[in-house]
């Protein structure tokens, strides 16, 4: 690898649908995510020990080079320039998990995230889709679309030629071509499990999950899908009938982190912490696992597509949308590879993303479904940490 590190990656061949239909029993999903059970334990242990910033985020060790789950289900954890008496303090932060490794990082998190934060000031001048840092690799991640592609690198490397005393110039950079994600909401008449009412029509989304906010029964779903002080339907009427409630917050962009919206819950429904998995059975969920490392099995549940699977890409990645005609940054998002290029709908924002914890011996809910990648299977959800930072807990 030279000093100044910048790969371009084209789509050079479609992304085939998985022909797995993922309609699997409970306890064969159970049995996917338990293996990893003690590194989400490690990983756990080890990131409740960082300082979090206001927007949720963390504030990483210089050392810290990132982390991830490998294919023999030890969690993996990169330092720069490791050393014996280094990795003694991270097992002891980790709780002593025998399913530890340890690699050489070049770069710390902090700066890799720093970096990717900066190439938002890129995306008024080229169709950068989304930019993050993937923790296994080590490296910067920018999508862009394949018309600006080699311009969007040829600027970037120019930049980086300017500042070669700087720490940024050797930060390895993978420029993907990619596609705008496009929101999960939908216009519909009918079939949605929670939708608001406007003059040009009925936008339906799906509920992630149940829980109490400022002493309220509660919902969560997604924050571009409703205004705040919008009165909320069961399903795609809108009787009084199948009013749920209003709007009590909603955000998604606008220099904040997330994409989510808080609902409350009144009449005759009842809001629960139970989630759709399979063909649509109820699982109690037991905890909260908002930002799980690379490689975490991950299940999806909203009203259009159904159940559907993955595993997590990053922790912390900004995408840009059009939303109503405006392009926005979605910042603070989680990432998810999803199976299937089909596994995401409109109408499946908001909707549950779970994983199964086997020390909380159930499943956890990571967030609310946002965006999605058709070309590149890529499902962008908001943590569900930003709504617990508000005030929100589970029933």
């Amino acid at each position: 690898m030279s000093d100044s590190y910048i790969e371009i990656q084209y789509q050079n061949e479609t992304i085939q649908a998985s022909t797995d239909d993922g309609w699997v029993t409970e306890e064969e999903m159970i049995k996917e995510s338990e293996a990893q059970g003690e590194a989400l334990r490690a990983y756990k242990l080890l990131t409740n020990t960082f300082p979090m910033r206001e927007d949720c985020s963390w504030i990483y060790p210089e050392e810290y080079g990132g982390a991830y789950i490998d294919d023999n289900n030890s969690l993996v954890i990169a330092l720069v320039d490791c050393t014996a008496e280094l990795e003694a303090e991270y097992r002891a932060l980790c709780g002593n998990s025998e399913k530890l490794l340890f690699k050489d990082a070049a770069h710390s998190l902090e700066d890799l995230e720093a970096y990717a934060s900066s190439i938002g000031q890129y995306a008024e001048q080229y169709a950068i889709t989304n930019y993050g840092v993937d923790e296994e690799e080590g490296t910067v991640v920018v999508g862009v679309e394949s018309e600006d592609v080699k311009k969007f690198a040829a600027a970037l490397c120019q930049t980086r030629a300017l500042s070669r005393a700087n720490a940024d110039f050797s930060i390895p950079v993978v420029v993907k071509e990619s596609e705008y994600a496009q929101l999960c909401a939908t216009e519909l008449i009918g079939g949605s499990e929670v939708s608001v009412k406007r003059s040009n029509g009925t936008y339906s989304s799906s509920i992630c999950i149940g829980g109490k906010f400022g002493g309220k029964s509660v919902i969560i779903t997604a924050g571009h899908a409703m205004n705040k002080g919008e009165t909320v339907y069961y399903g795609g009427g809108a009787s009084s009938s199948k009013l749920i409630g209003s709007t009590l917050y909603s955000r998604c962009g606008g220099g904040q982190t997330g994409d989510f919206a808080i609902v409350e819950v009144k009449n005759n429904y009842t809001a629960t912490n139970k989630v759709k998995n399979i063909n649509g059975a109820s699982s109690t969920v037991k905890g909260v696992y908002s930002k799980p490392p690379k490689n975490t099995e991950i299940y999806k549940y909203g009203f259009n597509k159904g159940y559907a699977k993955g595993k997590m890409i990053s922790s912390n990645e900004s995408f840009r949308v059009n939303n109503d005609g405006k392009m926005i940054n979605v910042t603070g998002m989680c990432a998810v590879q999803m199976e299937s290029s089909s596994a995401v709908a409109g109408g499946d924002s908001g909707g549950s993303v779970y994983t199964y914890y086997s020390l909380d011996g159930g499943f956890n809910i990571c967030g609310s479904v946002s965006g999605f990648q058709s070309s590149t299977q890529t499902m962008y959800y908001s943590p569900l940490i930003y709504a617990e930072n508000l005030g929100f807990s589970l029933k």
